[in-house]
């Protein structure tokens, strides 16, 4: 019984500390994106998409180095339906919001093809192959050049022909 409580006790800390994190760890992006100028759908893309990334990564890495390639893939695979399900839903529920139609669209086709070309990855043969690898993360390099561009082309001023 005593164990359970200290588990318990436990998870109410890290939830709490969880929560706290998050809060000071938005606050803070949409403070340095505003700073340089980014939108917050920018700002969500990049910023605060590769901090709250970083716990899946370093679990996804440790996981490769010591020979349990389930576990990264599961991690994963388990986080991005967690990210749309749970997070994306919930939010939803608790406060609807408005989405440009152009974001919609470009956002589901880059969803649809980094889902599509994992799939085939991982169901052409049992693992990831080096280059695949990179290949997935090339196209999240290239996705944040695109959102970075578009960015500095909104903020050009017009000049007159």
């Amino acid at each position: 019984m005593d164990s359970t409580l200290t588990a318990l006790a436990a998870l109410a800390g890290g939830l709490a500390l969880l929560l706290w994190g998050a809060n000071v760890m938005v606050e803070h992006s949409v403070r340095l994106g505003r700073r340089m100028g980014m939108s917050p759908l920018v700002i969500g893309s990049t910023i605060i998409a590769l901090g709250t990334s970083a716990p899946e990564f370093v679990v996804s890495f440790m996981a490769g180095l010591q020979g349990s390639p389930g576990i990264a893939v599961g991690n994963v695979l388990g986080s991005n339906i967690s990210n749309l399900g749970l997070v994306l839903g919930v939010g939803i529920l608790l406060t609807p919001f408005a989405v440009e139609r152009r974001v919609i669209r470009v956002e589901y086709l880059v969803t649809l093809v980094v889902t599509v070309l994992a799939t085939l990855f991982l169901w052409t043969h049992e693992g990831l192959a080096r280059w695949e690898g990179w290949c997935l993360a090339g196209l999240m390099v290239l996705l944040f050049i695109v959102y970075i561009t578009a960015e500095l082309r909104k903020r050009e001023p017009d000049t007159p022909e």
